[in-house]
């Protein structure tokens, strides 16, 4: 029975296992559904167990174990109690990849000795040094688990939660689907996931049942905060594999952490980082041609490409109000006018914004979030790519290939760049842009000085073109308010727009001959992977 594989993987679990598990945030309405799947009766193997489980996590009196990735827990399973221990409880991207030791215990205390792993033991003992261990909360869910196999290529246990989560009288409801890998390779746990979530809207979760559990005892949640690219940690040992993964794996961090922060949030740093997240991934694909290749990552991009574009037209909204609109010194225009015009702006913002959001739950993108958040741990692309050896090789020359690739794109709008015409100039922007992907990338690889001016004076290069082709979003404004409520309403927000774009104009020659000037002077910068 369910109950008895609770007990025997207890006893099995005194010793640590990693865990693998997608985990995503559904509505009632979306657990209804996945539970009406014909695939997944099909899937299923034995029959369905549903269970009321209730969990007390412990910790200290001023959150030990949670600053030290750790959670406790106590599961009231048919009349006996399961400790769990966790060592990395983070959330990212749906994915949840935790050190896990269990054991059955006499009563609901926690009871330290019983922990199997002395390291892991020392790790809890460490962290709350002589201070109780106490509850914080617990956890009551109705739980339908089930083993979904499919032509011996492993197993998977599905549960679907629906409960709350209760501290000092409060509760907050709890709805949850959990896909654990239980046996064969985490391609098996993406192609199940993708088959099974392809029509439903799919939210990925971000936190898991301990953290929202220590948010709701402790009174607040920390805001959302869009989550910038980072450099990936390459060093001269890295093959051709392990840099692809970590440079892929850090941008799909960022589109999917992002992704959540668009819908929750209204931030306008997180639209744009989520499409600088797209582009970076896009970049990212580039760079590997041809070693690694094939249909899957091809589709990778064409979806980033075409979701970017999307996302952009919030980034646009937020472009108009905040760096077009509100850079202009109140003093160049109308009070009027100014307001009048803000005000217009802002609920067309919300209106795109609304946009937005639904087309990032929409069922279409469940897929490609799927294939996102198991991208590095299935590594389903190297059936397409390379030989084995191939992508043994270290990284160093495939990541020189890339900088001279995308360097000579620049070069080439570079030597004639007095001439260029406005499309032109677009596209020097868009390859300035792939080619600071490609310098962040691979820098790690030649750390100095010399890496560090060339980035400095490329980044002060593409800022520049950034605010050229802000200028070139700001002409969209008169045909975006060209929409009149009242003919008083619309003069006002016409006479502000000319008043904006006169003060812009007014800097934009300057600033191509800053471009001109700066372009100069990276050309002049000796390229440092040469």
């Amino acid at each position: 029975t369910a109950v008895e594989r609770d007990f025997a993987l207890a006893d099995q679990r005194a010793e640590p296992a990693q865990e693998l598990e997608l985990k995503l945030d559904l509505t009632d309405r979306d657990l209804q559904e996945l539970r009406s799947l014909p695939l997944l009766r099909e899937l299923t193997v034995g029959r369905p167990a549903t269970r009321l489980l209730r969990s007390i996590y412990f910790d200290t009196e001023d959150d030990r174990l949670r600053e030290a990735g750790l959670s406790l827990r106590l599961r009231h399973v048919s009349g006996r109690w399961i400790q769990t221990v966790k060592c990395g409880t983070s959330v990212t991207g749906g994915i949840s990849n935790p050190l896990e030791s269990e054991a059955v215990v006499p009563g609901p205390q926690p009871d330290l000795s019983l922990i199997g792993d002395a390291e892991l033991r020392q790790q809890i003992s460490g962290a709350i040094e002589e201070e109780p261990l106490v509850p914080i909360f617990e956890t009551s869910v109705h739980r339908t688990t089930r083993r979904l196999e499919s032509a011996g290529r492993g197993a998977i246990e599905l549960a679907l939660d629906n409960g709350e989560i209760r501290c000092s009288g409060e509760a907050q409801p709890l709805s949850e689907a959990e896909f654990e890998l239980i046996s064969g390779n985490p391609g098996f746990l993406l192609d199940i996931g993708q088959q099974l979530l392809a029509d439903i809207p799919l939210v990925l979760s971000q936190t898991s049942k301990a953290e929202r559990g220590y948010r709701l005892a402790r009174g607040k949640a920390p805001p959302l905060k869009p989550q910038k690219g980072e450099r990936p940690d390459l060093s001269a040992v890295d093959t051709i594999e392990s840099a692809f993964e970590k440079i892929v794996g850090a941008a799909v961090d960022q589109v999917l952490s992002n992704w959540r922060v668009v819908l929750d949030s209204d931030d306008p740093e997180g639209p744009h980082q989520l499409r600088v997240g797209l582009r970076r991934l896009r970049s990212a694909l580039q760079a590997f041609r041809p070693t690694i290749d094939g249909p899957c990552l091809r589709r990778i991009a064409t979806n980033a490409r075409d979701l970017a574009r999307r996302v952009g037209e919030l980034r646009d909204a937020d472009v108009m109000i905040d760096d077009i609109c509100r850079s202009v010194p109140v003093a160049e225009t109308d009070e009027r006018d100014r307001s009048t015009l803000l005000r217009y702006l802002d609920e067309q913002r919300n209106h795109v914004r609304e946009d937005v959001r639904a087309e990032l739950k929409h069922p279409r993108w469940s897929t490609f979030q799927v294939e996102l958040a198991l991208f590095t741990r299935a590594a389903h692309w190297r059936e397409e790519s390379a030989s084995a050896k191939k992508l043994s090789k270290p990284t160093a020359k495939q990541g020189q290939k890339a900088l001279e690739k995308t360097w000579r794109k620049v070069r080439k709008y570079g030597r004639s760049i007095r001439a260029l015409n406005i499309e032109e100039r677009h596209a020097m922007r868009k390859a300035l842009k792939t080619f600071r992907y490609s310098v962040e990338f691979f820098m790690p690889l030649y750390p100095g000085k010399a890496s560090e001016k060339f980035f400095k004076r490329l980044k002060a290069l593409q800022d520049v073109f950034g605010y050229l082709n802000d200028l070139a979003v700001a002409e969209r404004l008169k045909a975006l308010c060209a929409e009149e409520r009242s003919p008083e309403e619309g003069s006002l927000r016409r006479r502000a727009v000319d008043q904006v774009l006169a003060w812009h104009a007014c800097r934009a020659d300057n600033a191509w001959l800053d471009a001109q000037k700066r372009w100069k002077r990276l050309e002049r910068t000796a390229p440092f992977w040469q």
